[in-house]
Order: structure tokens, then C-alpha cells, then sequence
């Protein structure tokens, strides 16, 4: 636990933050301060977050899952989570030491669809076909025979695994870069070398960032992929797009914003706590507030 109470969860405001409670003075959305900053702490390593379609903010870490109810969090699920996607019926579906399971809406416990050592990463995509990602390659949940089916085109470890703005779901695997629908999977890029993480940006483009440090845009259109103007960190990880199609970042101290057709890359020098830290995730919500979890 960090010494300062704030380290875990934050919500920074984009345009208008979550509605303060009435203890709570209105937040400035000032993207160059912390005086937009809503710190909503949970003690716990924070290594995802999603709001469910009841609209519930989720954290998964090492406390198990978590659910914010506005002034506190409830952590109904110990298991120690490292991946989570919420699913059309208000469920969630999650990755964790003891497999690969769901949580019911409203439930306390998560039933086990199978115990999985070697699955990494989970996601929905629009048709509610589930989607997990492995050491190995990527398989789907087939819910009529209750097992797991290997996508055969998509081989090789899954680092990053996200929902694209057709409502598919995009794996990376290696170098390489898959749309998976359920007839098949199509190779959108091969990148010029191993993809640690990726998101999707309102147009349909894709933004991978690379083990070197580098970040690339991969249009939607039949345009070439090309590299973004950000300097090469060895350190970035999360990724996610605003409604205003801007592109936030985080690394291990700070958070990078990149439009890159106008503003350019804007280094914001976000910090929660007094203390080293990493950001390991961003999540924006239906109300258009950014996520921050970290350790």
C-alpha cells in the first residue's frame, strides 16, 4: 500500500467529472493541474478498469474485483484478476489465477468456466462472443459446448487484446495485428517488431505502441501505417482514445496526450502521490471522465 491513500484509483475529468457528492467541491477540468483530479483510492494495485452496462466502475488488481458505489467500494471477488470485460447482459467476464470465469450481474461469486493457467487477457466484442487471449494464441468461449476453440490464423503470444470501433475485437500477436469475427480472422498489419499494447481510435484507425518505445498509427482506410511523433519510451503502457478522438497514454510517472492532427504530443505531468508508480490502466466512461489505475 502506498503512503499516501490516493495511489490506486483516480478519475481525471475531460470535460465534466462524475458528479461530486455533497462533501465534495466541483472539480476545474484543467487538464495542466491536479485541480481536475477526483481521487477515489482502493489500498490495491489496480491493474483494470471497465464500467459494466449497468453502468457500475470496476477495478480488478490484487484484491480481487471491485465495484465503486459513489462514495466507497465494495470488492465482492477476492481472486487475484488480471484481466476483465464486461459482457451485453451486465456480467463480467475476468481472467484470474484460478482460470477463467464470470461474474453474474449482481453476484457475489464467480463461477468458473475453466481453469486456465495460461490465459492472459479477456474481451467482448459487440455480437457477445467472448474473446481470450493466451501464451499460446487466442481462443473463443463456445457457449453452446461450454469449451474453448483455438483460433487457428491467430498463433503466437496475445499482448494486447481490445474492441475496435466496428465492434470486432483486435488481437496482437507478436508482430502481427488480427480482426477476429467469429468465421475467422484477418491480418490488418505486421508490425516492425513485438506489440506491447494498442487501442482504437473513433475512425476505426489502430495505435500500437511497440517494445522499442514507438507508437504507430494504422489507418482504417487503405493507407499505409505510419509512426506518430511521440519519443521512443521504453515505458508506455496503457492506452485510450476520448470522444474527441485524442489519444492518452500512460507511462510509468505521467500521461501523454497526442493529437496528431493539431496539437501534436503534450507531456501532462500527472502525478498521484509523492512516490514512484506506474499507471496500469485508463478506462473512459459513458460520462467521458478518464480512469487512472495504478499501483
Amino acid at each position: 500500500m502506498k503512503r499516501l491513500l490516493l495511489s490506486s484509483i483516480a478519475c481525471l475529468s475531460l470535460a465534466v467529472c462524475m458528479a461530486p457528492t455533497p462533501a465534495q467541491a466541483a472539480l476545474v477540468p484543467t487538464l495542466e493541474s491536479r485541480s481536475n483530479v477526483r481521487v477515489v483510492g482502493t489500498r490495491a494495485k489496480v491493474v483494470s478498469v471497465v464500467q459494466d452496462a449497468r453502468n457500475f466502475i470496476w477495478t480488478a488488481g490484487d484484491q480481487g474485483l471491485c465495484r465503486f458505489y459513489g462514495f466507497t467500494w465494495m470488492c465482492p471477488v477476492a481472486a487475484n484478476v488480471v484481466s476483465m470485460a464486461p459482457d451485453h447482459a451486465g456480467g463480467l467476464w475476468l481472467v484470474s489465477k484460478d482460470g477463467i470465469g464470470r461474474l453474474a450481474p449482481g453476484g457475489e461469486q464467480v463461477r468458473y468456466v475453466r481453469p486456465d493457467k495460461v490465459a492472459t487477457l479477456v474481451a467482448v466484442d459487440d455480437f457477445n462472443h467472448v474473446w481470450i487471449g493466451t501464451s499460446t494464441g487466442l481462443f473463443a468461449w463456445n457457449k453452446e459446448q461450454q469449451h474453448l476453440a483455438f483460433a487457428p490464423a491467430v498463433e503466437g503470444s496475445i499482448s494486447a487484446l481490445i474492441n475496435d470501433a466496428q465492434g470486432s475485437v483486435v488481437a496482437a500477436a507478436n508482430d502481427k495485428l488480427f480482426r477476429v469475427k467469429a468465421e475467422g480472422a484477418s491480418l490488418l498489419w505486421q508490425a516492425p517488431g513485438l506489440i506491447r499494447t494498442m487501442t482504437s481510435m473513433r475512425n476505426g484507425d489502430l495505435i500500437a505502441a511497440l517494445g522499442s518505445g514507438e507508437v504507430w498509427r494504422v489507418p482504417a482506410a487503405s493507407h499505409a501505417p505510419y509512426r506518430l511523433p511521440v519519443p521512443a519510451y521504453s515505458t508506455l503502457g496503457p492506452m485510450v482514445v476520448d470522444a474527441e478522438n485524442r489519444l492518452w497514454v500512460g507511462d510509468r510517472e505521467a500521461l501523454l496526450s497526442l493529437d496528431d492532427q493539431h496539437e501534436g504530443v503534450k507531456l501532462l505531468n500527472f502525478r498521484l502521490s509523492v512516490s514512484t508508480f506506474s499507471l496500469n490502466a485508463l478506462m473512459i466512461d459513458r460520462e467521458g471522465s478518464l480512469w487512472i489505475g495504478s499501483d
